[in-house]
């Protein structure tokens, strides 16, 4: 707030300094005017009287200072420990999709280095199949046909890791690791974790130079 002067008694300012209003020189209270003094829009008669003491009470709602008590508090989903993708066990319906696609877990852990008889293993291996399958697949089957058109087409791309890499680099990757998915596993490296790919797309970038 601004100190006062002959045309105000005082005045205040936003928060680049510019004044946005002020407090009339001759009313007997404080009466806020909202423009540059000694103007400021007109206002019918205040309806305070001199001489007189106010007493002015205000009301603040719980919910309302519930809200103001919670600014700048992270929300309860921001709090919440975030779930592995594979963390849970596999639905009715990702069994039957591993079923048809894999003939069971046991061979879809295989096909990607893991173990059944281990628990991280079989963890990452649900993370895998989860980052696959498309949360809105589509059943129809015409839809499957124009998939199953689509993977002999492109016999290349029979991992999930594939599409990282251009055919040098998986003719590269082949050459020294059989396929993509296991590269990255060599490596610690997820499938389903973005840091993760990029991190083994500069790895066979770097592997690749070297060998030049």
């Amino acid at each position: 707030m601004g100190s006062s002067s002959p045309k105000s008694r005082g005045y205040l300012d936003d928060e680049d300094g510019n004044p946005i209003a002020f407090f009339s020189p001759n009313a007997p209270l404080f009466c806020l005017r909202l423009s540059g003094p000694p103007v400021g829009p007109r206002l019918a008669p205040t309806k305070f009287e001199p001489g007189v003491k106010y007493f002015v009470g205000t009301s603040w709602p719980a919910s309302e200072r519930a809200r103001w008590n919670r600014r700048g508090q992270p929300d309860e989903a921001e709090t919440r420990p975030r779930q592995r993708a594979g963390q849970q066990p596999y639905t009715a319906e990702e069994k039957a999709w591993l079923k048809k696609h894999y003939q069971g877990e046991y061979k879809s852990l295989m096909s990607y280095g893991l173990s059944i008889y281990d628990e991280e293993n079989r963890e990452e291996g649900r993370a895998i199949m989860r980052a696959m399958v498309s949360p809105d697949e589509d059943d129809d089957e015409d839809e499957e046909d124009k998939e199953k058109e689509e993977e002999e087409d492109d016999e290349d791309f029979a991992h999930p890791a594939d599409y990282l890499f251009d055919s040098k680099e998986r003719a590269w990757i082949k050459k020294h690791y059989q396929n993509c998915t296991t590269f990255m596993s060599s490596y610690g490296l997820k499938v389903y974790d973005p840091d993760d790919c990029q991190e083994a797309q500069h790895l066979v970038m770097d592997f690749m130079s070297d060998d030049e």
